[in-house]
């Protein structure tokens, strides 16, 4: 009867249905001497379960403090930042077609009023020019 039992013990390992009690008792009957012949092929599973329960690691871990990444993320979002401000500084910097037409405008506005007075004053000069021709025709026109 416990050799049945036993094999439908097997059988519900094998399905992963056992209880933690039927596990033992399986570990109990393959770590035994009197293993039926034909389920000793399970014996050294339920021998290494055995053996791997009792096994403890002692080696001693060093234990490393956990590298935030709050400064790598700070370093993105300053370059991000940096960028995108330079993007909208060069954009609002550079003048529209409509600015650079009125600045063209104005700058040929002013170098025209530049060119008017300076004509001005030519032109006043040369009034001075024709009343001394008048003055010197008479003169001339007196000794001839």
């Amino acid at each position: 009867m416990e050799l049945a039992r036993i094999e439908k013990l097997i059988d519900k390992y094998e399905e992963a249905t056992t209880t933690i009690q039927e596990e033992q008792e399986l570990r109990a009957y393959f770590n035994g001497t009197n293993v039926a012949p034909h389920l000793e092929h399970y014996q050294p599973v339920f021998q290494y379960l055995s053996m791997a329960k009792q096994e403890t690691f002692t080696k001693e871990l060093p234990l490393q403090p956990r590298k935030s990444n709050y400064r790598r993320w700070l370093a993105i979002a300053s370059v991000f930042v940096l960028s995108m401000s330079t993007y909208f500084v060069y954009q609002t910097s550079q003048p529209s077609e409509e600015e650079k037409v009125l600045m063209a405008y104005k700058e040929t506005k002013e170098a025209l009023q530049m060119l008017s007075k300076h004509f001005n004053q030519g032109a006043e000069k040369v009034t001075y020019l024709g009343k001394f021709d008048q003055a010197k025709n008479q003169v001339f026109k007196q000794e001839n």
